[in-house]
């Protein structure tokens, strides 16, 4: 692993990180805290992509929420799990790439809960985003 050396952007220090990581942009602070205390650009509550409104560590508030609005996707995701478990599905390669690791099942109709289509997380996720833009396409 080959390591460069750094210039933290908040407190000037020097330190090293991988390659890898100061091309990821990764490389920039020297720590956690330099990061979160950035140059005027602070991750913290609201301006965290990830924030919750102040409760993100309740994830079973959050899964009752989902199960309230979302039902039909609830029992679809319940029923493909416990196939999974009762090994009656098995997960196959990504459909899209044949990637084997973090394989995630894909629902194309939840009234059809054990029929999915087996693709890798960031396969997945580029499927939504498909989705998303076809349906926003849809309303123009």
């Amino acid at each position: 692993m080959t390591l460069v050396k750094c210039v933290c952007q908040h407190c000037g220090k020097d330190f090293e990180r991988p390659l890898k990581r100061v091309y990821d942009g990764r490389g920039k602070y020297c720590s956690r805290s330099c990061s979160s205390s950035g140059t005027g650009t602070k991750r913290v509550g609201p301006l965290n992509p990830a924030w919750r409104g102040g409760i993100s560590k309740e994830h079973s508030r959050y899964k009752n929420l989902f199960r309230q609005r979302h039902p039909e996707k609830a029992l679809a995701h319940d029923a493909v799990r416990r196939a999974i478990e009762a090994r009656r599905l098995i997960p196959g390669p990504c459909a899209h790439c044949g990637c084997t690791k973090r394989i995630h099942g894909h629902h194309t109709d939840y009234s059809k809960p054990l029929q999915v289509i087996w693709l890798c997380k960031p396969c997945h996720i580029q499927e939504h985003v498909r989705l998303s833009r076809e349906a926003l396409q849809e309303v123009a």
